[in-house]
């Protein structure tokens, strides 16, 4: 075992094929694979060869901190589990984790990998359940939408969230368009509509980038409606159930009354440590939920002001203002994966979910690395 972790293109696979693997045992948040991938990172580390940023590991060190304090000194402190102050406390160390992994290229391509077998196996559930028999319902409503509960491991969002950030790697980075397109569709299947924001994040770099060509793609974007309204006749899906589609894309009564509660009732009255590690259940609300739907409001709310500061200058993009280059800012597919996780994040807690939060750190600690790669791939194409 020792022997094989030593071989850095092996370890690195194996390191993207764990993080892949976005499997909770027995339920959320047991990431059994993530914390395996951590470990090993971590026992890999060359502490005396490796870089490290000065504000990035003091950010990681004052977050642990006055999330430590935030719990102790909670007016809710005696509703917080041990387990539950831990967990929250420590996750941040799950940021070095793209220290330990020696070449980022191959950690994609193992990551890629594992998503590939994940989107055919969800395409394959597809066919064999058929939950499109429900026609476009399936996409609107709370039981339709978790058709395939029962034989995946993590909630739509997430799922459809990892697969959506393998359709970009994939393209931008590794460019193996095939498999990118597997991604989105099987991201899409899962009901979740963070996969038409991988799609639009895609259109509207490609438009800056290059405004003349694309819209000479704007044929093959055509066909794809065409194609599109040909199988909504087909399946004669009613007026009725394409309003429903339409409203649930653009909803979001639920969660302006959840980021309502949080921010007035909660992170005011707690500004400067927050509330901690308190389960929402413990609240009462005129509506259920057991999840923030935003990792920024989440840490704002729980360890306060004084470590949303902290928390910022972890996730925010290595270098960014250090890149050369004589294009466009956006052309950069580097920046444009840091966006995808940066804005997905104030929808669903991305940044708290450990598969994501070390893939992002891989991202943007080895950015050098992947930028260089998926530049030298654009000047042979």
């Amino acid at each position: 075992m020792r022997l094989a972790l030593k071989n850095n293109i092996d370890t690195s696979i194996i390191l993207g094929s764990l993080v892949g693997l976005v499997i909770a045992y027995p339920s959320p948040p047991y990431y059994l694979f993530a914390f395996a991938a951590l470990v090993i990172s971590l026992s890999i580390l060359k502490f005396k060869n490796t870089t490290f940023n000065i504000f990035y590991v003091v950010a990681i060190g004052l977050c642990i901190i006055f999330s430590i304090a935030s719990n102790l000194k909670s007016d809710y402190k005696d509703q917080i589990s041990l387990s539950s102050a831990l967990m929250s406390s420590f996750f941040y160390v799950f940021f070095l984790f793209g220290f330990g992994v020696r070449d980022p290229i191959k950690f994609l391509s193992g990551y890629s990998n594992i998503m590939l077998i994940v989107s055919v196996y969800i395409i394959g559930l597809l066919l064999i359940l058929q939950p499109f028999n429900s026609g476009l319902l399936m996409f609107v409503y709370p039981h339709l939408r978790m058709w395939g509960a029962d034989y995946i491991s993590d909630w739509p969002n997430f799922i459809g969230f990892g697969l959506s950030v393998s359709f970009l790697i994939n393209w931008l980075v590794l460019k193996k368009y095939n498999w990118a397109i597997i991604n989105i569709i099987a991201a899409l299947v899962t009901t979740s509509r963070i996969g038409i924001m991988a799609i639009a994040l895609i259109i509207f770099f490609k438009l800056l980038k290059n405004p003349i060509r694309f819209v000479k793609h704007l044929t093959f974007i055509g066909l794809f409606v065409l194609i599109v309204l040909i199988v909504i006749t087909q399946f004669d899906i009613k007026v009725q159930e394409l309003d429903q589609f339409l409203l649930r894309l653009n909803k979001k009564g639920d969660r302006e009354l959840l980021y309502g509660f949080m921010f007035n009732d909660l992170y005011l009255n707690n500004m400067f440590l927050g509330i901690g590690s308190v389960k929402m259940s413990s609240f009462k609300m005129t509506f259920t939920t057991s999840s923030f739907h935003n990792s920024y409001l989440e840490i704002l709310v729980r360890f306060g002001t004084i470590t949303i500061i902290p928390y910022l200058v972890l996730i925010f993009p290595r270098n960014m203002f250090k890149i050369k280059t004589n294009k466009l800012l956006f052309d950069n597919s580097y920046l444009l994966l840091c966006a995808f996780f940066l804005v997905s994040a104030f929808f669903q807690n991305i940044l708290k979910h450990p598969h994501y939060l070390m893939l992002y750190s891989v991202i943007i600690i080895k950015n050098k690395e992947i930028i260089s790669y998926a530049n030298s791939l654009n000047k042979v194409n």
